[in-house]
């Protein structure tokens, strides 16, 4: 199989970023640009740090942006601005590969790197001006430490764990949940397996666990606001079922194909040495992970997306679950790596599929699989259109959905239109309306949207007018028309 795995894994490594730029060329979303324009253009980086007005300041991740910013001269470009996180998203799948031959070297790591690079959930995150990729890097380096403490490799182990997880509460406040997981997996392995770990490391790992939690410290009061205003997101029932459903496209058809293929794979053979797992636990691990997110998420109800620190880690502890022996794969390795290239390229026609059906009936998917973003250029398409239409005029309003609004805001000022003419549906807290609500009975207006009902009634929930709509562009995916008769 893997007479050359370096040369496999050099592929994935030159693959990656062109699967991966179908994503980036997208148009920039909602919170991309609070990350980009709210908090990463700060005046001086004691503002990015000491301020938490919003959860789309992921400290760590905005001050990279800000350096990164400063050395393209504030560039905006999608693929410019997105190039840091692509950089992270590689180095996750080095840093996979590296801990799963350390950790597992009788299984082909250059199959569950594949697994990783190509799954719908990690393509869906792993570019975003977000800390989301920051958080993937840093927990698959923990996770690896911590496995490597728990086989008694302490030196090693710490130089691994101790960093990553300093930093990882420094990127995303919830991502200290990954931090007490591992903790509470090697706390139970160790004491079931009998190995003794001296106490001072015991307080190193402890302290190293819950020690970036203190760059909130400045910020606790807005920072404890921000989890108590956003809570009611999802109910822990949604977490749960969008995890469900993540893990069975990320590895779990995966992990049934592979058995399929031939489960002789799984099979060692007389002579061969015996596997180094060393008392690894799945079940262990999988359980430490579920009982910090249950009790956060029934008590704060967020988006599914804040745990997205525990894919990789998940993906690494399983990996002798779902990868074969190498000295039994062979001439099985092109169907191995077909299954995996059919999984995600399925799921990733679906998910296009779903995602548009949703938006053309007026839902907005956001969930792990799901985004109303992903891979659309939606945005900048029609603002490009528009401009460029001489029946719009100078005065004319443009109605958006508060999803979509800072998107427009966005697109139009880099085409140096008049921003204060873009109006705002649904969000007012966003941006409320620029004029008093009897003003628009008497100017020209557009309703900018992906269902023309919607974007109705979405109208007259903002501006309190009914109205009809006349279509200007309804052949593309995000349609304009025109507002008639504003009463």
């Amino acid at each position: 199989m893997t007479a050359n795995p370096a040369k496999m894994i050099l592929a994935i490594l030159v693959l990656f970023p062109m699967i991966a730029l179908n994503y980036m060329v997208g148009d920039l979303w909602y919170d991309e640009l609070i990350t980009i324009y709210d908090f990463a253009a700060k005046s001086s980086w004691q503002e990015v740090v000491f301020t938490y007005s919003a959860p789309n300041n992921h400290i760590l991740f905005t001050l990279l942006l800000r350096a990164w910013m400063a050395a393209t001269g504030s560039s905006t470009h999608e693929l410019v601005i997105r190039l840091p996180s692509l950089c992270i998203a590689v180095g996750t799948l080095v840093v996979t590969y590296r801990g799963c031959r350390r950790l597992y070297p009788e299984r082909p790591a250059e199959l569950l790197v594949l697994i990783v690079a190509l799954s719908p959930v990690f393509l869906n995150y792993c570019w975003q001006v977000r800390g989301y990729g920051l958080s993937m890097l840093l927990s698959a380096a923990a996770a690896v430490g911590c496995l490597l403490v728990a086989r008694g490799r302490l030196q090693t182990g710490l130089w691994l764990y101790v960093p990553a997880a300093v930093l990882l509460p420094a990127v995303m406040p919830s991502n200290v949940l990954l931090n007490v997981s591992l903790l509470i997996y090697l706390v139970v392995v160790c004491r079931r397996n009998g190995q003794r770990i001296p106490a001072r490391v015991w307080l190193l790992l402890t302290s190293a666990g819950i020690a970036g939690m203190a760059l909130y410290l400045p910020v606790w009061r807005e920072l404890c606001e921000h989890s108590v205003g956003n809570k009611g997101f999802y109910l822990p029932t949604v977490v749960v079922t969008h995890w469900v459903i993540a893990a069975i496209v990320h590895v779990g058809v995966i992990a049934v194909a592979f058995r399929t293929v031939g489960r002789r794979l799984y099979i060692a053979s007389p002579d061969s040495e015996p596997e180094s797992r060393a008392n690894d636990s799945p079940v262990i691990f999988i359980l430490a992970c579920l009982a910090p997110i249950l009790v956060f998420t029934t008590v704060f109800n967020p988006f599914s997306r804040v745990f997205l620190s525990y894919l990789v880690p998940v993906t690494i502890i399983i990996a002798p679950l779902v990868l074969p022996l190498r000295h039994n794969v062979g001439r099985r390795l092109p169907a191995l790596t077909l299954v995996i290239l059919l999984n995600s390229g399925g799921w990733q026609v679906a998910s296009g599929n779903i995602t548009e059906k949703q938006l053309t009936s007026g839902r907005f998917p956001h969930n792990l699989l799901c985004q109303f973003y992903s891979r659309r250029q939606d945005v900048s398409q029609i603002v490009s259109r528009l401009n460029n239409d001489p029946k719009v005029s100078a005065a004319t309003r443009f109605f958006i959905d508060f999803r979509l609004f800072p998107a427009l805001h966005h697109y139009s000022a880099i085409s140096r239109q008049n921003l204060k003419r873009l109006e705002c549906m649904g969000g007012n807290p966003v941006a409320p309306l620029k004029l008093p609500a009897a003003s628009y009975r008497t100017v020209s207006q557009i309703i900018i949207t992906y269902n023309a009902e919607y974007g109705k009634r979405n109208y007259t929930h903002t501006t309190g007018l009914d109205c009809d709509l006349i279509p200007m562009y309804d052949d593309g995916r995000l349609k304009a028309y025109r507002v008639a008769d504003p009463r």
